[in-house]
């Protein structure tokens, strides 16, 4: 009866056979269209990730190291060999990473320097993948190479030259920018000076020396060291400097809690604070930019290189020689952070750990999924998403399943009552019904499957044909590959048809029970 239910079950969905085939084809179709597009989107999902990862690891450190200020030059030493020779681990070499200004044809804009190490053969084998036109050979002179992002919107081509700004350089021009807009010194710590002129206007004098208290002497002190310290002028700095210069000339007196000081020392104090109050402060705001000229020292570099990148995924803006790097971000030879590439960049958090254990206390340790974790996060999320709202394709292909087999069990009371009345128990009523679902579901993760695959097959043919007519979903500028990257992720394949078929089952099992508990008697007297 088993074999019967089931050619029953084929006989109801024969499209030549009832006038509910065609709503049974629709259900079909329905479960199809969502495993195809299903299977599509994270395939082409998981390829970008894939691709995105594979750029990532070809130019970052799988395991960064940034030592604590005092302690850089020690950890290198020590730890370098060390590092070297643990299991799994290729290549140590320094880091440098900053941002920088960049300047081609008056066009301005920010980026991300990264310093190569030129001896480094490994770090350069693991870059040239990444070339797209010139070459990654930067030796020791003022060359750089850039990301195809940065050469398109800079118009940048192979041989042309670009300036590069330190981000010192901003820092300098910010801190000259708020001491020109700062009020006179004296006004602004008004009280201060209030203090150091009751100071002066308190000196006792004796012979050749006078006196001053010593508790007063080191209050005042203190306030001017304060004010010292402020981004103040140069010609304020000056005078500053001379007045703390003039209050630590003092000695220990014959009287205790006194200070002595040559005489005229409170004289020529008072005369620093009346030339600080007629500074010809349009001088002094001119000499704040003046001097910032020895500061920015930017840099001309010859790009010998282009390497592909792209908007979707982070990469670096430029890469440059340590050397270079080193003195655009100030960094003496040693100073620099040091970079550890494995032979397995996906062991990186374990390594990490571990090197934890050793290091913790000498500097900051993260890996490149450390670095890189909003991307990714990013991208498990809008893949959840994706997940979530085309699995709702599947679900209304269900609930379609579920109406047809209710209508199914309705038009065919007749046949249902006399099953019974042969003798046909109530699960192989249910089965018969039961089945359709099953068939409907099969059939449908097949088409859904195999459709996605070949459409995946052809991708190249179907964007060239859209981009053609100007209706390219993933342009190359943009995503930096010339062909939509794919990545089979066959357990999730396999769990997306499994959850189509079950969804489907499950949708045809309760009209399917509903029919198998119909009295025969009635069913056939409401015929």
């Amino acid at each position: 009866m088993s074999s019967f239910s089931f050619l029953l079950a084929k006989r109801y969905l024969n499209p030549l056979r009832t006038h509910l085939s065609a709503i049974t084809i629709i259900s079909l179709l329905g479960v199809a269209v969502g495993v195809l597009v299903l299977v599509v989107v994270l395939a082409v999902m998981g390829g970008f990730e894939r691709e995105i990862k594979t750029r990532i690891l070809a130019y970052s450190p799988h395991i960064l190291v940034q030592p604590y200020a005092g302690q850089e030059g020690e950890l290198w030493d020590e730890a370098q060999k060390e590092i070297l020779g643990r299991e799994g681990v290729e290549n140590v070499y320094p880091f440098i990473e900053d941002f920088v200004l960049i300047s081609h044809l008056g066009l301005h804009g920010a980026g991300q320097m990264r310093g190569i190490d030129t001896r480094n053969e490994e770090q350069f084998r693991q870059l040239e993948s990444m070339l797209k036109e010139g070459s990654f050979d930067l030796g020791l002179d003022q060359s750089v190479v850039v990301s195809e992002v940065v050469a398109r919107n800079y118009h940048l081509s192979v041989g042309d030259e670009l300036r590069v700004f330190s981000q010192r350089n901003s820092e300098a021009a910010i801190a000259a920018y708020e001491q020109s807009e700062r009020q006179p010194v004296f006004e602004e710590f008004a009280d201060d000076f209030a203090l150091l002129e009751q100071l002066t206007s308190e000196v006792e004098s004796k012979g050749e020396e006078e006196s001053l208290s010593h508790e007063a002497l080191i209050r005042a002190y203190n306030q001017i060291v304060q004010v010292y310290d402020q981004n103040l002028r140069p010609g304020e700095k000056e005078i500053l400097f001379d007045i703390l210069s003039s209050l630590e000339l003092g000695k220990d007196g014959p009287e205790e809690g006194l200070r002595v000081f040559p005489i005229g020392t409170m004289v020529a104090i008072d005369e620093q604070i009346a030339l600080l109050k007629n500074l010809d402060y349009d001088y002094e705001n001119s000499r704040c930019f003046s001097e910032l000229k020895e500061v920015v020292l930017p840099k001309d570099l010859k790009v010998i290189g282009i390497y592909r990148a792209s908007d979707y995924a982070p990469s670096p803006a430029i890469f440059v020689p340590i050397p270079t790097a080193e003195e655009l971000t100030g960094l003496e030879p040693g100073q620099s952070s040091y970079a550890i590439h494995l032979t397995d960049p996906y062991q990186a958090g374990e390594y990490r750990e571990s090197l934890k254990k050793t290091y913790e206390e000498d500097g900051v340790i993260t890996a490149w999924m450390d670095q890189h974790k909003m991307w990714f996060t990013m991208i498990r999320r809008q893949e959840f998403m994706m997940d979530l709202v085309l699995s709702i394709i599947i679900v209304v292909a269900a609930f379609c399943i579920g109406a047809v087999m209710f209508t199914v069990t309705i038009q065919k009371q007749k046949e249902i009552g006399v099953m019974k009345a042969m003798g046909a128990t109530p699960r192989q009523i249910q089965n018969v019904f039961a089945y359709q679902g099953m068939i409907i579901g099969a059939i449908g993760v097949i088409l859904g499957l195999g459709g996605a695959i070949l459409l995946l097959a052809v991708r190249t043919q179907i964007q060239t044909s859209l981009g053609q007519i100007g209706m390219d979903p993933f342009p190359s500028d943009f995503y930096g590959t010339d062909e939509i990257p794919v990545h089979y992720d066959w357990v999730k394949n396999s769990m997306i048809c499994l959850f189509a078929f079950l969804a489907c089952v499950l949708a045809a099992w309760l009209p399917a029970w509903m029919a198998s508990r119909k009295d025969p008697a009635r069913s056939l007297r409401a015929v």
